[in-house]
């Protein structure tokens, strides 16, 4: 699991359960900016350096990624249960099954909302 901050949406810190989300969230990053996901038109040169942000997040606990104007930092979580946040401490034994207690928290998803909160943030 990772934890995503974008320096243009300060105070705002969204989650990416695996490799699909993020790719996803640096995506929008660059559609929110107006401009294509890659200088040459191929997607290809992007997926390699998701996929090395990433890795770096995995293997040294932080990566950050300059997405044209806006920068993408990268934290590795704790895995746990990607939905929210509140059933770490949840102890399931042997034929029990895991329930929400309702005090748990969702987590944040960066949305399609959010991409345009960023580019009227870009903008402005």
């Amino acid at each position: 699991m990772y934890e995503i901050t974008l320096p243009a949406l300060p105070g705002r810190t969204f989650t990416a359960k695996d490799g699909a989300e993020l790719r996803n969230i640096v995506w929008a990053v660059a559609r929110a900016q107006g401009k294509p996901i890659s200088s040459d038109g191929e997607d290809r040169e992007m997926v390699h350096e998701v996929g090395d942000l990433r890795s770096r997040a995995d293997i040294e606990g932080v990566g950050v990624l300059d997405v044209r104007d806006v920068t993408v930092r990268v934290m590795r979580t704790a895995p746990g249960d990607w939905e929210c946040e509140g059933h770490e401490d949840l102890y399931v034994g042997i034929g029990e099954t895991a329930y929400c207690d309702g005090g748990c928290v969702p987590r944040p998803l960066f949305n399609r909302r959010d991409e345009l909160v960023l580019a009227a943030a870009l903008a402005g």
